[in-house]
């Protein structure tokens, strides 16, 4: 939360600047940029930059190699910004404000809406039409990179959340294992009976049945499920005070208070959550395929685990995309070159790589996941791998405004005070309501 927050002064001091250089206000559009301003075939240098682990790292570098192999005339220059998001973007805008960002690179989703209204991103619907068959993609994963309509990004990867259960755990107890079909998921009463089962002890070796984060970016799983989200689907009023949000973070408080997830001291005091669940201290938790390498490699050490879809409500069973998108700055001299090189990496032979070095969760270009399921998450059974295989089809992407940051930071203090019994479900939900929709405005305008 604090990291985002000092992204977001960052990105505004950046904007102020942009504005007195006289900075476009609206990002270039793929018609302009496709006529023109490509290499003509000369020898070119493109600047790509992320930020990921060094596993990542050497799969970006064997993409990057082939593609360089089949495109003589373009060198790549790769750097990988050590740390965390939060370095990430300010190093971005750092560059951003002296005039030097890369070519093309890697951002989240939920910075599109800043650095786009920033008129710093190419937006890129001319180029998906011109070269993509987007009978190969899943369009519903594009839609998170897209503001106001435009889209600003081509998704890295396909990530959701699942729910990760620990199944030693659910021997001892004699539970049994959860289904996998999404569309006959265990129900919000039967998970929650399991993570009753699966609590017992006290004290710091006390094991819990779920940890339950209440964050609006890890709970939005449960109240997609219940039918509710924090803005209409027009995205012009909070929504946080319907039925549905409050019967969610109702049943998550409850889960606390009952004691089968640990309250928020607890939590400070434990180790994080998958160092509970690895170490045979925590039943069940929201996870992304981000983390299953992670699991692959304890399973060597013993540890037994599976993943279930989400537990079902009104609306069923939904999860959340998370997406980080490979963009092209506007800044950039060769264009034309950026996009080739970002739509290799999503692409049949850089898609290739990423699935045998089960690198980036699932792949954008489904006729090759199709084709290598069974090269990847092996450490899955077929059943579990479906879980991840169907989720985008349950998925919703997550609406992010230009002051996301200022609006998770509103949202995590009220939400903190419910959990402690500062102020009720329905109060605290009513009142971050007229919050929200104060800082919608700004949006709106």
């Amino acid at each position: 939360m604090k990291k985002l927050t000092k992204i977001a002064v960052v990105l505004l001091a950046v904007l102020m600047i942009c504005s007195l250089a006289g900075c476009s206000k609206k990002s270039d559009s793929g018609a302009t940029t496709a006529a023109g301003g490509g290499s003509s075939g000369q020898s070119i240098t493109l600047s790509f930059t992320v930020m990921c682990g060094e596993q990542e790292f050497n799969t970006w570098t064997k993409c990057v190699n082939l593609f360089m192999e089949k495109n003589p005339n373009i060198k790549v220059v790769m750097e990988n910004v050590p740390g965390d998001w939060e370095g990430y973007g300010q190093k971005l805008m750092t560059l951003i404000a002296a005039g030097t960002p890369p070519d093309t690179g890697r951002i989240g989703s939920l910075q599109m809406p800043q650095y786009s209204s920033m008129g710093q991103l190419v937006e890129l619907s001319d180029y998906v039409k011109r070269d993509l068959n987007m009978a190969e993609y899943d369009a519903n994963v594009f839609e998170q990179a897209k503001v106001n309509g435009g889209l600003y990004g081509l998704p890295v990867g396909v990530y959701t959340l699942i729910v990760c259960y620990n199944k030693t755990l659910f021997d001892e107890a004699g539970i049994p294992y959860p289904s996998t079909d999404w569309n006959n998921s265990w129900t919000l009463d039967e998970f929650k009976e399991i993570a009753k089962k699966l609590t017992k002890g006290t004290g710091p070796n006390k094991q819990y049945g779920f940890y339950a984060n209440l964050s609006p970016e890890r709970s939005n799983s449960f109240y997609y499920s219940a039918g509710g989200d924090v803005f209409s689907a027009d995205h012009t009023v909070c929504t946080l005070d319907q039925p549905p949000m409050v019967s969610t973070y109702t049943w998550l408080i409850d889960m606390i208070k009952e004691g089968y997830a640990p309250n928020m001291l607890q939590t400070t005091r434990a180790p994080p959550n998958d160092q509970l669940f690895m170490t045979n201290k925590l039943g069940m938790y929201l996870e992304g395929e981000w983390q299953i390498p992670a699991y692959a490699e304890a399973m060597e050490e013993g540890l037994k685990w599976g993943v279930a879809p989400i537990p079902r409500d009104a609306a069923g069973a939904k999860t959340v995309l998370f997406l980080d998108d490979y963009t092209v700055f506007t800044s950039s001299k060769y264009k034309e070159e950026s996009w080739k090189l970002i739509s290799f990496l999503i692409g049949p032979e850089a898609e290739e790589i990423i699935a045998l070095d089960q690198a980036f969760g699932m792949l954008m270009h489904l006729p090759t996941q199709e084709r290598l399921k069974k090269q990847m998450f092996t450490s899955l059974s077929d059943d579990e791998k479906d879980v991840l295989f169907n989720s985008p089809q349950h998925a919703i992407g997550m609406y992010f405004t230009n002051n996301w940051a200022e609006m998770l930071e509103a949202s995590m203090k009220t939400i903190d005070r419910m959990t402690m019994g500062e102020v009720s479900v329905v109060d605290g939900l009513g009142q971050l309501k007229v919050t929200l929709d104060e800082l919608n405005k700004v949006n709106l305008e």
